[in-house]
């Protein structure tokens, strides 16, 4: 059973604004129906490697590009692909469309590798679904580390482009 990411939140003391919204799983779809939810949104990215058989978890701001080829370099694999979506359920407890790195709470294996795009650093709020993506938490971004450090996450910061 996968762990609620509002109570471990609350566990650690970590505050977070929430607003309920339609279902998005696009980032188009926020920018439509989740528009007036501050702070900077978070696009996050589910990949694998084929050869080497690891996970990972990465978090672009919104407005950027994936470059799976740059990222594969960044990280040292040959090629990363897209993860399926039961692995996704097995090892962060959630599906498709509902990706967060607030289901980092359920890899208590720490079988996934989080990447975090270190322009989050410049911003002062961030926000990310709740497990769930007819919702978004607005956290500030100390905290959100803070909530990292808490379940033993430690970002390998990376700078996306544009």
């Amino acid at each position: 059973m996968p762990k609620d990411p509002l109570v471990i939140l609350a566990q650690f003391g970590i505050p977070y604004e929430r607003y309920d919204h339609p279902a998005v799983f696009t980032c188009e779809e926020a920018e439509e129906k989740a528009s007036f939810v501050p702070g900077v949104p978070a696009k996050n990215l589910f990949l694998e490697s084929g050869k080497s058989g690891k996970i990972y978890l990465v978090t672009l701001t919104y407005n950027k590009r994936a470059n799976l080829k740059h990222l594969s370099e960044f990280l040292g694999e040959k090629k990363l692909h897209f993860g399926s979506a039961e692995k996704l359920l097995a090892v962060l407890g959630v599906t498709p469309g509902a990706v967060s790195p607030l289901g980092l709470v359920n890899d208590e294996q720490h079988a996934v590798t989080y990447v975090l795009d270190r322009d989050f650093l410049q911003e002062e709020l961030i926000n990310m679904h709740p497990n769930d993506n007819t919702a978004s938490l607005v956290l500030a971004v100390p905290d959100f580390l803070r909530f990292l450090d808490h379940i033993g996450c430690s970002p390998h910061m990376y700078r996306a482009s544009r």
